[in-house]
């Protein structure tokens, strides 16, 4: 983080700190009618946040709006599990209206689902008028009537540790069943439909080969995925690529013959939930994958790290783990190896 942003963020939080000290409340937290969650930063992050969102739907008469950022809102918005949705995208204008208007709301409870401390989040919790303020303890923790111990990151799976807030309601959340809620749209499920169908005439295999992720860090090479494709014609599969628009030239220059899909986050959740195999670099495709249990083979970068990976919640999953900062050196034996048995796996 760069030097002027980390004053920036000291500054918001010992800000948040003077203005919004709560009183400590001990007990569950009960009466709820009216939650609003917290969640900004990536799209990863804000899908992760979705089953607790599903605990919360339990609660009989409740209603969940959400406070997300530019660059999550398609992770909540056309989705029905939320009723209104608070859109920050970092002007102080638009913080100062959302704080109005959501202090006209009479929320009963504002819960901050970051797993670590926003400063920006913070400033809406300390600015937020609600009863009770719930989080994960951190060491903005002042700011909440209640809090819950933070699991281990090195040994608790992000999702449960975000699922660990609703125990401040006396939730105990089935861990069975818990998973990401997200449902794309009939329209992006016929795209896709239209995509497989047209692109593929024989019923084999469908895989998904995501070629990028958030950074070049996580690109495995173009000869590697040629390589790749070579070799799961040997399965009898139909695969194809999954890519951004902006990018759709480096997926021709891999292979000419492989089809190409491209689209919206929800166009994208369509196409995975119809496939049979993911394959991808870490990323929040991943998390899509789990909400319709397609399973997955990864390559992860897990570099100055000791915290758990970010893999699917509830997918088959199998992967091949790099402790260096790019996928550069994942040799191509290592990954077919691992894939090789993880096809044999779900298909058994």
């Amino acid at each position: 983080m760069p030097k002027p942003e980390r004053i920036s963020k000291s500054l918001s939080l010992k800000f948040a700190s003077l203005l919004g000290k709560a009183e400590k409340s001990k007990g569950t937290i009960t009466g709820i009618k009216k939650i609003l969650v917290v969640r900004l930063n990536n799209i990863g992050d804000a899908l992760i946040t979705t089953p607790l969102i599903g605990e919360f739907k339990k609660i009989g008469g409740v209603t969940i709006d959400i406070i997300c950022s530019e660059r999550n809102k398609m992770v909540f918005e056309e989705q029905e599990f939320y009723r209104k949705i608070y859109i920050y995208d970092k002007k102080l204008k638009t913080f100062l209206k959302i704080i109005k208007e959501i202090n006209s709301q009479n929320y009963d409870c504002i819960i901050d689902s970051h797993d670590d401390v926003s400063s920006t989040a913070s400033l809406f919790i300390a600015l937020s008028n609600c009863k009770f303020k719930a989080a994960l303890e951190k060491s903005n923790t002042k700011l909440f009537t209640h809090t819950i111990q933070r699991p281990d990151a090195t040994k608790t799976h992000p999702v449960e540790r975000v699922l660990e807030i609703s125990q401040l309601f006396g939730i105990n959340p089935d861990l069975n069943k818990a998973n990401i809620l997200y449902k794309p749209s009939a329209e992006s499920l016929l795209k896709a439909k239209d995509f497989l169908n047209s692109s593929f005439f024989e019923k084999k295999l469908i895989i998904g080969i995501n070629l990028f992720a958030g950074s070049d860090a996580r690109f495995w090479g173009k000869e590697n995925f040629k390589n790749l494709i070579e070799y799961l014609k040997s399965f009898n599969t139909n695969t194809f690529f999954i890519c951004p628009e902006n990018k759709l030239d480096i997926a021709k220059s891999i292979s000419n013959d492989v089809p190409v899909f491209s689209g919206s986050l929800d166009s994208a959740a369509a196409v995975i939930s119809l496939s049979g195999l993911l394959i991808t670099p870490d990323t929040s495709v991943v998390h899509l994958a789990s909400a319709s249990k397609t399973p997955v083979f990864g390559l992860y970068v897990h570099y100055n790290t000791d915290e758990v990976i970010w893999s699917p919640y509830k997918s088959k999953f199998d992967c091949v783990i790099t402790k260096e900062p790019t996928l550069e050196n994942v040799r191509f034996e290592d990954v077919i190896q691992k894939l090789s048995e993880f096809i044999l796996r779900i298909r058994s």
